[in-house]
């Protein structure tokens, strides 16, 4: 399970999560990888024993307080159009994806409502219970310069 705490006040979100077990560079200077089309997963000549793999999001909920125009479902309907986004009311709003079985995730990338025009501040937190979550990535922000995918960097853990 993947949760997304988001900390802005009326944040709407487009996310097309694609979770992989390796993730992309841990160069801190490096900027995020933007694309505006849905990502095609490259597999890497298989460094240090890794290899990216998609995974299928089986649902994505949230604590109900979404604008009822854009539901959780939107962010995995495969779209990416303006009108096929999640929308929370207020802040500290959350949505999570179930992955159906547990599986190890060390990034994802996100389309960010609006992205090119500002930024979003989140936390990324995974859960192979549901019950005890563990913080992958904590107070992070969207770069606000891009309406495209970004590449989300994690501590790697099992979701």
């Amino acid at each position: 399970m993947l949760e997304f705490p988001l900390n802005k006040k009326s944040m709407a979100v487009t996310i097309l999560v694609l979770l992989s077990s390796c993730g992309g560079s841990s160069d801190p200077d490096t900027a995020p990888m933007m694309i505006d089309e849905l990502p095609v997963v490259e597999v890497p000549k298989n460094p240090a024993g890794c290899t990216n793999v998609q995974y299928t999001i089986l649902s994505a909920d949230d604590n109900e307080e979404a604008d009822p125009e854009y539901p959780a479902a939107n962010v995995i309907d495969g779209k990416t159009d303006i009108k096929s986004r999640w929308s929370s009311l207020g802040t500290a709003q959350e949505i999570t994806f179930d992955l159906g079985e547990v599986k190890s995730v060390g990034s994802l990338k996100i389309k960010w409502y609006l992205g090119a025009e500002r930024q979003a501040s989140f936390s990324i937190e995974t859960s192979n219970d549901q019950n005890t979550w563990q913080n992958v990535l904590t107070e992070s922000t969207s770069s606000g310069r891009h309406s495209g995918f970004e590449q989300v960097d994690l501590n790697p853990s099992d979701a």
